[in-house]
């Protein structure tokens, strides 16, 4: 998800760092930090927000992942000082966040829980997302053996129509990639 905000923004013409360090590394200097986090990461991510109000009080921190697509957890995420959170697809909502369209001092907290914006916002195709930032990251440093050999994951469509009980983002119309761009990615 991070490198499909990092691709998005960087073609809106913003410059963007992803980090994927230890808390204890996070750099001053960036009006806006982002960070995704599910459930389990949660912890590290209101630890990784106390680190950026150290090193840089007056950033906007935007909270993001499969964490906050629970309604319970985003309040609790601007509860604990999160300026922003941003559920679902973030690319739209994180644009307007970091070109100035929303913000956090004219709304009152429970109004920046911000989503359910969708790309494209009216019809057509999803092909129109940048591809993932895979530049921005030691891709190396990523994925997993499948039989010996080196593997990454690829998106080929967003939303899932399955209800699991566990699942805070379940029951959705599912949107697909042409073949044509999943080729051009797996390329």
């Amino acid at each position: 998800g991070i490198l499909y905000l990092s691709s998005w923004l960087k073609r809106a013409g913003h410059e963007v760092s992803v980090l994927h360090d230890e808390v204890e590394a996070i750099p001053p200097g960036y009006e806006f930090y982002g960070i995704s986090a599910t459930t389990p990461q949660y912890p590290k991510a209101r630890t990784a927000l106390q680190r950026i109000r150290e090193v840089d009080p007056q950033a906007v921190v935007v909270l993001g992942g499969a964490h906050v697509n629970a309604s319970k957890c985003r309040t609790e995420a601007i509860r604990d000082g999160f300026d922003f959170v941003v559920f679902g697809e973030g690319e739209l909502t994180l644009q307007d966040i970091v070109e100035g369209g929303i913000s956090r001092n004219e709304l009152e907290p429970e109004r920046r829980i911000l989503g359910g914006r969708k790309i494209p916002p009216n019809g057509g195709t999803i092909d129109q997302i940048p591809m993932p930032d895979r530049a921005a990251i030691d891709i190396r440093s990523y994925g997993y053996p499948i039989e010996g050999r080196r593997a990454a994951t690829l998106m080929t469509a967003r939303e899932c129509p399955f209800k699991c009980q566990f699942c805070s983002s379940a029951g959705g119309v599912p949107r697909f990639h042409s073949v044509g761009r999943v080729m051009e990615e797996i390329r």
